[in-house]
């Protein structure tokens, strides 16, 4: 239960401008990301995928892990997976897969979370989407941090997703934040959407903007233009671009290749590109041709290049 949790201990609003400055002080003295951390983190967001698609499980960020998948509560699809050892946890979330997956991306109207309170509002459905496995992967937390007698100021997170996968890794960093404001925490994103408004943007930089890491492929990646600035959206972290590696647009591949990680896992993945790549073209068969020129209307704004031409 949550008010018997480590989670429980809500500590944002405990004590005065005295409080709030030493707070200040030790969330900035944390780790920075670093392309050390980037390259790792993408590993844990390839596997997110499933542990099906040729991950190299040898690799050594796995080494001596305790892999837990977690699920969707709705329709019990995976959703992503933990990784616990000693005293880090990496959460990494999967991305759009389904068709489902495409609604929920596209669903551009604002929640409030309670958690929130009056600091801003997160798009609607990367909101709903996060909280389809929230319960789960905080449960799975719980147990393990009993099962070791730790603390959450015990332990050094990496949360991180590709696409939607990477705005519900910040829905859950600034969560864990807002809960425990002395929580050690790390936050990458590859070719990540919008996911809060200004106001909520401007919280979470508050928090967590140094010890978060947007990675792009600047144009060659539209999907981070979305949502559109101008239906208040607006994007959180420092960002980093990388060189489009030998995949698709926006795939994770991709972003492996432009990371620096280098060819051995690309060559492990490469059976699940095409996977990947029909799973992508069955979805975008789905869509109507006048669905699909809105949003191509909509992101007109956002980059300098049309994006008709990167569809194939």
């Amino acid at each position: 239960m949550l008010a018997n949790s480590e989670f429980a201990k809500n500590d944002s609003n405990s004590g005065g401008e005295e409080v709030e400055l030493r707070e200040f002080v030790l969330l900035n003295a944390q780790k920075k990301v670093s392309d050390s951390d980037i390259e790792k983190a993408s590993h844990f967001c390839l596997q997110s995928y499933g542990l099906e698609f040729g991950t190299d499980s040898s690799h050594d960020v796995f080494h001596g892990c305790e892999i837990i998948p977690f699920y969707d509560r709705s329709d019990k699809r995976h959703a992503g997976n933990i990784y616990f050892k000693d005293k880090e946890i990496v959460i990494a979330f999967q991305g759009t897969w389904f068709y489902s997956d495409i609604l929920t991306d596209f669903n551009t109207w604002f929640s409030q979370p309670i958690f929130l309170e009056n600091n801003g509002r997160i798009h609607s459905g990367f909101y709903k989407k996060f909280l389809e496995s929230f319960e789960e992967v905080k449960g799975h937390i719980d147990h393990y941090l009993e099962k070791r007698k730790l603390k959450l100021i015990d332990i050094h997170f990496l949360i991180t997703g590709h696409s939607m996968g990477g705005c519900l890794a910040k829905i859950f960093a600034l969560w864990l934040n807002v809960h425990n404001s002395k929580t050690n925490i790390q936050v990458v994103s590859f070719g990540s959407p919008k996911v809060f408004d200004t106001n909520a943007a401007k919280f979470y930089n508050t928090r967590l903007r140094e010890r978060t890491s947007r990675v792009i492929q600047g144009y060659a990646d539209p999907i981070p233009a979305l949502p559109p600035s101008f239906l208040g959206y607006e994007h959180v972290g420092t960002e980093k671009h990388v060189v489009q590696g030998d995949s698709y647009p926006h795939q994770i591949m991709g972003y492996i290749n432009g990371s620096g990680v280098g060819n051995k896992l690309a060559n492990l993945a490469s059976t699940a590109i095409p996977q990947v790549k029909e799973g992508v073209i069955g979805i975008a068969r789905q869509i109507s041709g006048d669905d699909l020129q809105k949003i191509l209307t909509a992101t007109s704004n956002e980059v300098d290049v049309g994006l008709e031409g990167r569809i194939k």
